[in-house]
């Protein structure tokens, strides 16, 4: 009998994924402490050189850290209208804080949405809504950081989903030919080297133009014409198979791609003396790896180093005997995830190059148990879950739990993504990797040579040797943000060249945001930083000289509020198993069974146009003001041609001298004024109090100055040194909504409902027991629920878990 707890203990999860930032300086010094007991060759240059490159390897990885972000949505496909709720989980992130934007684009490659994330601990969540007006069609949802855009796109995050609209009229298929030269078919030996009388394993892959794999068969044809080899391509066009070249024979394929096309290609050029490498690794403990020469026979030397994440985690010494040598490697080395293994020759080059999957098996299953065995619509849920290690001992994490109903849901891969795919295999490598969770549905031969063929197919996203060696930094453009930040360069406003130590000031328009001043750097560049708000602000920027003069103007830095152009569109359409030359947008190919199961628009109530009435409110203009009535006011937008200027307001009118006299303080949108020039054409209204509250002084007379509201083109241009600047914001999160039928006549209001997602939680805590639970309703739509939970325990292991419960009347 397992005893549910009604309230979970809470759990502070602090830096899940920062731990794993430590891993690679504790490994820098534990090798660093090793090269002084083990060497290449003691006492040698080789051995400085190695410990050189090895160093030179884990400050790189230290330097520019490899950042990988993953969200788990709500469901796989949406309609018009509802929410689209995701948590982000973050790895590697240069700091504890960060912005995590999370785009919406179209089939365009257009951003239509933008969410503005503040991620904390390696964790963030948000949402969009979906307006009523969004077209069918295949959309893609981004997810990046500041730091992850000075790095290949393929990093981001992407993920594509299907949008219903249905306003929208059936579309026609769209058929497009596949063609012979919008296929690529590659031949890959293993190691990289196609050694002559040496058996070799060559792998391949077959792509369309967008990287999605495609079928393919096939022979080896020598220079005679002689059948040498034969091929088939397993899961998502890759495969491999073996062969053993003779020096100076050309082998050809020929090949049938996806049922239809002929194609010739040629195999790679055979090498008469070099090395290679071959790995086996179905041994499920060890991983025998042996080195093969040709043409260069003798007793040699190599160095073998494994990398992890780019770290470097195992070196070995391999000593050729008649141009042969082995070494058998111990998997419990390495962590779960993808290996590089590098072998070097005495000079320090690389000469073959491998990536292995080692797989313990260490992430946390998250078990799911229902606590009825049959449900009917409006039915109370509870489902108890459990976080459990490999060993069954209890973890404590933090869980993204969705359910939602799979019969109106549509997934467009049978294998999509999920946070174990997204860490293990997707961030690691180079490349579409697609179905990715196929190499995780179970431990079968094909899927295991599957996954190897992955890895025989596909680049490491890491720093290259040679880039390591020749310390070949990339260029940094984009720095880390922890928070939001203002950034720009003060420069002179008559030579326009950066203002060294120039004084920015910045106000707030229309918000309570302080009054905050920064002093730019010897190359003019100043920021503001730790900003923190929700949606939209506007801001007002003016430069100083260092010595206080109004020859200064400012340039904003816009590059991380401006959405980076993609080159990976949404994919919109797959090749069809029985015609393979067809491609097909999924929107026209949606069961009809799928909309029978969603309302449809003939059955809603659409309520004709309503005027909604009321009286004009003179004294509703916008302002926010501290105090209740206003002993005397000037209309500045209504009487401008009597003040046109602070001079001539000061001039015409003696009761606004006589509270300059007093010594008023001057407010600016209830900010108190210090020293900041606002254009006159830019007031609204003054108001003057005779007893106001002042910070810090207790009450005294005041002047308010109000900024005039309303469409920007009522503001006239600024003045020399004032710029306005509107910064993004925090989205707004909002709580997910689910109904309570906690009686029987609540069961049987007649009110449909048809919710797509029945529950979405983004943190759930399991307790120190690995326990914890979750409630909700179901909806009046019968059918299969899917259940699926995500998250990582607080000493950073993955966690999944699935399950189905069924609804019936």
């Amino acid at each position: 009998m397992i005893c549910r707890r009604r309230f979970p203990i809470p759990l502070t999860l602090k830096n899940f994924f920062m731990k794993k930032a430590m891993f690679p300086v504790i490994l820098v010094c534990t090798i660093l402490a090793i090269m002084g007991i083990q060497s290449f060759r003691p006492g040698s240059e080789t051995e400085t050189n190695e410990q050189q490159l090895i160093a030179k390897a884990n400050q790189f990885n230290q330097l520019f850290p490899q950042e990988k972000v993953y969200l788990q949505l709500d469901r796989p496909s949406y309609w018009a209208g509802e929410d689209l709720w995701f948590k982000a989980y973050l790895k590697n992130s240069p700091t504890k804080t960060s912005n995590l934007y999370v785009e919406l684009l179209n089939s365009r490659g257009n951003v239509i949405f933008h969410n503005n994330c503040w991620a904390q601990n390696g964790m963030s969540y948000g949402d969009f809504h979906l307006p009523d007006t969004i077209s069918s069609g295949v959309y893609q949802v981004r997810a990046y950081t500041n730091w992850m855009r000075n790095f290949d796109e393929e990093q981001f995050f992407r993920k594509d989903l299907i949008i219903w609209n249905l306003r929208d009229k059936a579309k026609t298929p769209e058929k497009t030919e596949l063609k012979a030269r919008e296929v690529d078919v590659q031949f890959l030996p293993e190691g990289g080297t196609f050694l002559s009388g040496v058996k070799n394993r060559m792998a391949f892959k077959v792509i369309d133009k967008n990287g999605k794999g495609v079928d393919a068969e096939g022979v080896v044809l020598d220079n005679q014409r002689n059948k040498v080899a034969k091929f088939k391509s397993g899961f998502k066009g890759l495969g491999s198979f073996e062969i053993t070249p003779k020096p100076g024979i050309k082998y050809t394929s020929e090949l049938t791609v996806a049922g239809k096309l002929s194609m010739t290609i040629d195999l790679p050029i055979v090498i008469t003396s070099g090395v290679a490498m071959n790995i086996n690794q179905q041994d499920t403990s060890r991983i025998h790896l042996e080195v093969n020469e040709a043409g260069e026979m003798g007793n040699k030397k190599y160095l073998l180093i494994g990398q992890t994440e780019g770290n470097v985690c195992y070196r070995a010494e391999i000593s050729t005997s008649s141009g042969k040598g082995a070494v058998n490697i111990e998997k419990k080395k390495f962590p779960t995830g993808i290996v590089k293994f590098t072998l070097f020759d005495s000079n320090m080059l690389p000469r073959c190059e491998r990536l292995v999957f080692v797989n313990h098996h260490d992430q946390v299953e998250v078990k799911i148990e229902p606590a009825e065995e049959a449900y009917h619509p409006r039915d109370k849920v509870v489902l108890d879950l459990f976080a459990l290690t490999k060993g069954k001992a209890p973890a404590t994490a933090n869980l993204s739990v969705s359910v939602y109903n799979s019969g109106i849901t549509h997934q467009i891969e049978t294998y999509p993504e999920n946070i174990l795919t997204r860490f293990f295999i997707s961030s690691e490598l180079k490349g579409t990797i697609e179905e990715p969770a196929y190499y995780f549905k179970d431990d079968s031969l094909s899927t295991i040579l599957a996954l190897d063929n992955l890895m025989l197919t596909h680049g490491y996203r890491y720093f290259e040797w040679k880039e390591i060696a020749d310390i070949k930094q990339p260029t940094i453009a984009y720095e880390p943000e922890p928070g939001i930040e203002l950034k720009g360069t003060a420069i002179s406003a008559i030579l326009h060249r950066p203002l060294a130590n120039g004084k920015v000031t910045m106000m707030g328009v229309k918000s309570q945001m302080a009054l905050r001043e920064a002093t730019a750097d010897s190359s003019g560049r100043f920021v503001f930083p730790n900003l923190f708000f929700n949606d939209t602000i506007h801001v007002i920027l003016q430069a100083r000289t260092e010595k206080g003069g109004k020859n200064a103007d400012v340039e904003i830095d816009k590059r991380s509020s401006e959405s980076p152009k993609t080159k990976n569109l949404p994919s919109t359409y797959r090749y069809s198993s029985k015609n393979q030359s067809n491609a097909v947008t999924y929107v026209s190919e949606f069961s009809p069974e799928l909309l029978k199961n969603k309302w449809r628009l003939s059955d809603t109530i659409l309520l004709r146009d309503v005027n909604v009435m009321a009286r004009n409110r003179n004294n509703d203009d916008g302002h926010m003001r501290p105090y209740l009535e206003a002993d005397y006011m000037f209309n500045i937008t209504k009487d401008k041609d009597i003040y046109y200027n602070w001079d001539q307001m000061e001039m015409n009118s003696p009761i606004y001298r006589s509270f300059l006299d007093r010594g008023a303080t001057k407010f600016i949108d209830g900010i108190p004024e210090m020293g900041f020039d606002i254009p006159f054409s830019w007031v609204d209204k003054i108001e003057l109090v005779r007893t106001a509250p002042i910070p810090g002084k207790g009450f005294g007379p005041a002047i308010y100055i109000y900024i005039k509201r309303g469409a920007p083109n009522e503001i006239p241009t600024l003045s020399a040194g004032i710029t306005p600047v509107d910064l993004i914001g925090y989205s707004v999160f909002r709580k997910f909504y689910s109904p309570a039928y906690n009686s029987k006549e609540e069961k049987e209001k007649t009110k449909p409902d048809f919710r797509s997602t029945l529950y979405w939680n983004p943190i759930v805590q399991t307790d120190e027991e690995g326990q914890t639970w979750v409630e909700f309703y179901n909806s009046d739509q019968t059918g299969e629920v899917q259940v699926v939970v995500e998250g990582v325990t607080k000493d950073g292991k993955l966690c999944r878990g699935e399950c189905k419960y069924n609804v019936k009347f």
